[in-house]
């Protein structure tokens, strides 16, 4: 479990055999859709697809992120199930009392 605003890295760990090397291809997805980031984006993926970032998680970033990696041959997957709980509030009230 994820405190939030935390930041969070998933890893896929993904190898081929050495004549499909070039073409191995690591995509990230979020509950089932293509993670896509945009520029300013929290979910940054690094340049060989391996790990996904998720910067200042929420709670609404709870959810199954699935590496799947492929070679054009073949392919695999790896889910990972990520949940992100609420940043902790504590309030102290103060009781003020006056006497006449």
């Amino acid at each position: 479990m994820i405190s939030a605003p935390s930041d969070v890295t998933l890893t896929c760990r993904a190898t081929t055999d050495p004549s499909e090397a070039d073409n191995l291809h690591i995509q990230w997805r979020r509950n089932g859709d293509v993670i896509n980031p945009a520029r300013g984006s929290r979910y940054v993926i690094s340049d060989d697809g391996s790990q996904l970032s998720i910067r200042q998680s929420r709670v609404t970033d709870t959810a199954t992120y699935t590496c799947r990696a492929e070679n054009g041959v073949d392919f695999d997957t790896v889910e990972i199930p990520v949940t992100v709980r609420g940043p902790i509030i504590s309030a102290t009230a103060a009781l003020c009392t006056e006497y006449m």
